[in-house]
């Protein structure tokens, strides 16, 4: 069950990539965060009704504490990601966003002196040196942006991979997903409307969604729901690397629908950041 709930978590991501890259530069940041936290609050209000009404009347001002920076640190990473999506190419940013299991091992060596294998170890280096060659490919028509995107893309990994952390802790900590969502609405509330005041002063109003984007929102947070779901009862070490496996969606799905071309070196450099990854499911 675990193995295929991470598995259709990856398929809603591997989309919603596709198809947020497909419509992403015809919407400013601000727009398509609005628009993703306001489709963020309907899941959670549907998921709270739907599996534990009673999660309403739970109010507990001491999870705020694990919330808040959980919350801040999301917006960070959301931020970075629209900035990645809109000025890399999908096939070499997707690996690379997809890489936080590698950082999640380097998180566990580093602050919980976690010991890990060779196989491991060895997948580490290669990604950290693939991540470095890729800085100085030259083949990108958008060389500077291009180069930023690929840097904030290896930070974007590493910051989910600290996010993933935080959220495990909070249902550690005895909370459930229901709780989670609950005191979560207080906060996506105050920044829907926040977001309602920038686009109203940047662009006088909401311009209205397509259904790429539309699309692209809802399967990102379905994935997130399932993901979510899968980390109250399940181990990091599995569900993590699992769900990254949505880039090799991403991969074939740019082929045909985006008819992205890479040069042999650079589909050499993604395919080792690709097996790396999947490498952690196996050892």
């Amino acid at each position: 069950m675990t193995i295929f709930l991470a598995l259709l978590c990856a398929c809603f991501w591997g989309f919603s990539e596709i198809n947020l890259k497909q419509t992403i530069n015809k919407y400013k940041t601000h727009t398509i965060l609005f628009y993703s936290y306001l489709i963020q609050t309907i899941t959670y209000l549907l998921t709270i009704i739907v599996l534990d009404i009673d999660a309403f009347k739970r109010f507990d001002i001491n999870i705020f504490k694990y919330l808040l920076p959980f919350f801040l640190m999301k917006i960070l990473s959301t931020v970075i990601y629209n900035f990645c999506i809109r000025n890399g190419k999908i096939s070499i940013i997707s690996p690379l966003l997809a890489s936080d299991p590698i950082f999640s091992i380097i998180i566990g060596m580093l602050l919980f002196k976690e010991e890990q294998s060779l196989t491991h170890i060895i997948a580490i280096i290669i990604v950290t040196i693939c991540i470095i060659i890729l800085q100085f490919n030259k083949t990108d028509t958008k060389k500077k942006a291009s180069k930023i995107a690929i840097f904030l893309a290896s930070f974007y990994a590493i910051w989910v991979a600290l996010i993933t952390t935080v959220e495990k802790e909070i249902y550690l900590g005895g909370y459930q997903l229901t709780d989670l969502y609950f005191h979560y609405l207080f906060l996506d509330i105050i920044m829907i409307l926040i977001l309602i005041i920038i686009n109203i002063i940047k662009d006088k109003k909401i311009k209205k969604p397509n259904y790429h984007l539309l699309k692209s929102l809802t399967e990102n947070h379905l994935g997130y729901f399932v993901y979510s779901y899968l980390l109250t009862f399940a181990s990091m070490s599995l569900v993590v690397p699992l769900t990254s496996l949505y880039s090799v969606i991403t991969q074939v799905v740019a082929k045909i629908k985006l008819k992205e071309k890479l040069t042999i070196y650079e589909r050499l450099i993604v395919s080792l950041i690709i097996i790396s990854t999947f490498l952690l499911l196996i050892f």
